[in-house]
């Protein structure tokens, strides 16, 4: 609707500075040079005037997986230019002066999109959750899997939203291709890829990246469980050991100051063993 042509017609006639009297018109906005990259701000954030404060327009968004823009001001039907829809960027939160930020972004060669929030990342079966085909309809949307559905309801949060040109996108990921069809060839002794093998190639990207993805998340797992084994055997340390209420703690006076008694020895090599969890043990 923002390139969709409006009529100036009736009381809303457009004033005519050539033959000095309002008549019918009709304006449009078109763009005069086509980038490859189109990047699309939503106006979440405004002034309020009964507050005298900004603040943000929950209004959801539905968002079309792609877009299809005349390419100049003369164009007809058949001559746009196709957008795919590559990256969302989200504002988490009610408020228009903070809040938490998430991005949802597609891998321009596979197709597989991930949302990085922070240091989690996670793969997006279908792309973000408010997306859509524009040729299908909202309570009807396809997913990958077959004999499913899903119904696509609108965003509240998307406000940055980032189309890359079809063209621009093929050019980019078929270069990436070669490259990769290059070093695989290296690889197999200087073999060539046969014809048809594209779809291998991408496929074969497609599944290191998915497989190199779930190694991460293992590890960020185990460093997860890591961190908090530590953090628990501080705690343990901590309480039955430095504490004054415990009872293995160093004896003191009543000033505070250090007196002989029942003294308390640590061996240096499992206490650091202990905290680190080297040793394996709970």
């Amino acid at each position: 609707s923002y390139l969709h042509p409006e009529s100036l017609d009736g009381d809303n006639q457009y004033e005519c500075s050539g033959c000095n009297k309002k008549c019918d018109a009709t304006r449009s906005m078109v763009f005069a040079k086509l980038p490859p990259v189109l990047n699309i701000q939503l106006a979440r954030y405004v002034f309020d005037r009964e507050t005298l404060s900004k603040r943000k327009l929950t209004t959801k968004v539905l968002l079309p997986k792609s877009l299809e823009i005349p390419s100049s001001a003369n164009s007809s039907q058949d001559e746009q230019v196709k957008y795919i829809l590559c990256s969302v960027q989200n504002h988490l939160g009610n408020s228009a002066h903070g809040g938490h930020y998430v991005a949802d972004v597609m891998d321009w060669t596979t197709g597989v999109w991930y949302e990085f929030n922070d240091e989690d990342v996670t793969i997006l079966e279908g792309g973000p959750t408010s997306s859509f085909e524009p040729h299908e309809t909202e309570d009807n949307v396809e997913t990958n899997q077959p004999g499913k559905h899903r119904k696509v309801s609108g965003s509240a949060d998307a406000y940055n939203l980032f189309y890359v040109s079809q063209s621009y996108l093929s050019m980019q990921c078929e270069s990436e291709l070669r490259h990769f069809d290059s070093m695989e060839s290296e690889a197999n002794t200087g073999t060539s890829t046969a014809s048809g093998g594209i779809s291998d190639i991408l496929t074969s990207v497609k599944d290191q990246r998915k497989e190199r993805y779930r190694l991460e998340l293992e590890i960020q797992t185990k460093n997860m469980f890591k961190d908090r084994r530590i953090s628990a055997r501080q705690e343990q340390i901590t309480k039955k050991i430095f504490l004054p209420t415990s009872k293995l703690a160093i004896p003191t006076n009543s000033d505070g100051n250090y007196t002989e008694g029942n003294n308390v020895w640590v061996d240096s090599n499992f206490l650091r063993r202990f905290f680190s969890c080297q040793d394996g043990t709970e």
